[in-house]
């Protein structure tokens, strides 16, 4: 039997080294460079990894902010419940330590306190003011005898107050709130014993009998009272010296008589105004900053007692 002959092999295919280039390869003389398929992936850790960083410091910059703005506002009430005056924008303070940030608690209303009288406003002990009023009274009265208005001014004094009734005949024409050039002396001189103490307050209150009046100008006696009240006390004003706070008025109509009116004599002695001299005190039964003023009686009160 004959033996078959070998069969052929295929020539392998040449060996390529780390320094043999590939044929047709530009590369002569180096190492072929492996693609990579997962590079990206680690730049991509990184992206993740900045962002993560840069969120966790936003959310802690921005909650020390909202505290800070919490406690600026707190403040800033704190601040305006103390003054009584309207709270301000808040101005952000620095951010403090997370270790702190408690939730603020509201604050307590504070205390009520009585505050201090201030001078002109502190009581005066009776006798003093009694004194003082006699002394005032016998002053205006010996001013009114050197001008010979004794007819036309009375001056009585309680140990409440001083008060100066001017008479139509010296003050307003019928019907007018026009002051008559008789009654400035008066008022000057009344205006210079009140400037010069200044812990006095006047009441102007107008009068009238009770003859009904209806013009334009005055529909009713309510009116005409109250406008030459307020006549009298824009004429203590001008003299200058008197804080405006310190003067009050009021308008009476007829319903304040010194006497009947069933004369002539007795409606004009009704038709008038009144000044009204007295220390303005504190009630210790009523609220912090309450006021009540000493009354004296105005010659009506007196007539009808």
């Amino acid at each position: 039997m004959m033996p078959l002959p070998p069969v052929p092999r295929p020539p392998s295919p040449p060996h390529h080294s780390a320094t043999t280039p590939f044929p047709g390869s530009p590369w002569r003389g180096h190492a072929p460079v492996e693609e990579n398929d997962g590079w990206w992936s680690i730049t991509f850790s990184d992206l993740v990894l900045l962002l993560f960083a840069f969120f966790v410091l936003w959310h802690v910059a921005d909650k020390q902010r909202a505290v800070a703005v919490a406690r600026a506002t707190q403040r800033a009430a704190t601040a305006s419940q103390e003054t009584g005056e309207p709270a301000a924008a808040p101005e952000l303070l620095a951010p403090e330590p997370l270790a702190e940030t408690a939730p603020v608690p509201a604050p307590a209303a504070p205390a009520p306190s009585t505050p201090p009288l201030p001078p002109k406003e502190r009581p005066v002990p009776v006798r003093e003011a009694a004194s003082l009023w006699q002394e005032m009274q016998a002053e205006i009265t010996r001013y009114v005898h050197e001008q010979d208005l004794a007819g036309a001014v009375g001056v009585i004094s309680t140990e409440h107050g001083l008060v100066i009734s001017l008479n139509d005949t010296i003050t307003f024409p019928p019907g007018q709130t026009t002051l008559s050039p008789a009654v400035v002396p008066v008022l000057a001189r009344v205006a210079t014993l009140a400037a010069e103490r200044a812990e006095l307050n006047l009441e102007i209150s107008g009068h009238t009998d009770d003859r009904p009046i209806a013009t334009t100008a005055f529909p009713s006696n309510w009116e005409l009272s109250a406008a030459r009240a307020s006549r009298v006390a824009r004429a203590l004003l001008a003299q200058g010296g008197i804080d405006p706070v310190r003067i009050s008025t009021r308008g009476y109509a007829h319903y304040r008589p010194l006497s009947p009116n069933d004369s002539e004599a007795h409606r004009s002695a009704n038709r008038r105004v009144e000044i009204r001299l007295f220390h303005q005190v504190s009630t210790s039964a009523g609220p912090p900053g309450a006021e009540a003023s000493e009354e004296a009686p105005s010659p009506a009160q007196q007539a009808d007692s």
